[in-house]
């Protein structure tokens, strides 16, 4: 009995032991999950902050510019075809986020894989 082996007590200790171990190792996956889903959204954040940015800045020159070409003749058709390509342009930039958003993994996919795993080894 020294040493805790073949005695109901150790083998419930061991057990203790492995399944403290496990949910240790799914617990640190679970965060390494949280950590790259955050550091994932905060770079598409970014990403598109800066982009919005320089979009708006873009499109802002190209539009005084184009109404300022054709102000002498055509003021108000240059300026209706800014508007137009500028709604245009939105609508498309819309439906790409749209599908970018549907289009991500599954949040903790390495997560919840390893305990379907786990589940179908203890059944």
């Amino acid at each position: 009995m020294g040493t805790g082996r073949g005695t109901l007590f150790g083998l419930l200790r061991r057990t203790a032991a492995g399944l403290a171990g496990a949910a240790e190792t799914r617990l640190a996956l679970l965060g390494a999950d949280l950590e790259q889903e955050s550091l994932r959204a905060l770079q598409v954040a970014a990403n598109a902050v800066m982009a919005v940015f320089f979009l708006c800045l873009a499109c802002a020159v190209a539009a005084l510019w184009v109404i300022v070409y054709f102000w002498d003749d055509h003021r108000l058709a240059a300026t209706g075809a800014v508007g137009g390509v500028a709604l245009v342009c939105a609508g498309l930039l819309a439906w790409r986020a749209r599908r970018a958003a549907l289009a991500r993994p599954a949040p903790f996919a390495a997560t919840i894989e390893q305990l379907r795993r786990d589940r179908e080894r203890l059944a």
